[in-house]
């Protein structure tokens, strides 16, 4: 009929459903742990990075001190010749103090300019978050309305299209099928003789005139 609708798989568009409601739930997670770590990044580098990397400032300082300290001791020693490991201990002091330094530049640099830099990125997840706040639960709720139409359509179509093929069945007309008595006759033991032998048998004057004119 030309007003039915062809359903191919009400189980696919129900593990669709299900598919589209995880991604959501996961999303949604995801999102909310993206934008907690967004807001805690600035308080992160101004309040915990920087003063840590101002006291290794403050302690490699005092470790260079040492290992001049530790130099220049070997070097009045009368009984060392050698002052080759307190000058490789005051290179690698040296070394620490650097990196520590540019350390505190970095996070200082990067607490300044922090909001400017990720303020497009914020944007751009807000947005998501609210195609997953708003538009997706309108989504679910289109899918369950086609879910439940689907679902009584199939209910009624099914017991209507068995009736009438019922219907159909039994206003068929009855086809006289001749091979029916041939075959009948034959299981009997008596076969049907043809028509032209069958009017010969019954009228054997007629054959003789026949002959004889």
């Amino acid at each position: 009929m030309a007003d039915r609708v062809k359903v191919q798989s009400l189980d696919a568009l129900r593990e669709f459903r299900t598919q589209v409601c995880l991604f959501t739930i996961r999303a949604h997670t995801a999102l909310d742990e993206i934008a907690g770590e967004t807001r805690g990044m600035r308080p992160w580098l101004q309040e915990d990075r920087f003063p840590f990397w101002r006291g290794q400032v403050r302690d490699r300082l005092r470790r260079v001190a040492d290992a001049r300290a530790a130099l220049n001791r070997s070097r009045l020693s009368t009984t060392k010749r050698s002052h080759l490991e307190e000058e490789q201990e005051v290179t690698a002091a040296l070394a620490a103090l650097r990196d520590a330094e540019d350390k505190v530049r970095v996070v200082r640099t990067w607490a300044k300019k922090y909001e400017s830099a990720s303020q497009p990125l914020v944007g751009r997840m807000y947005a998501l978050s609210h195609v997953i706040e708003q538009e997706m639960p309108k989504a679910m709720a289109l899918l369950d309305g086609l879910i439940a139409s689907l679902e009584t359509y199939l209910a009624t179509d099914a017991p209507a299209a068995s009736g009438a093929d019922a219907e159909s069945a039994s206003d068929s007309p009855t086809v006289h099928d001749p091979t029916a008595e041939t075959v009948g006759s034959a299981e009997s033991g008596n076969p049907s003789p043809p028509p032209a032998a069958a009017g010969a048998a019954g009228d054997p004057a007629g054959a003789g005139a026949g002959q004889a004119q």
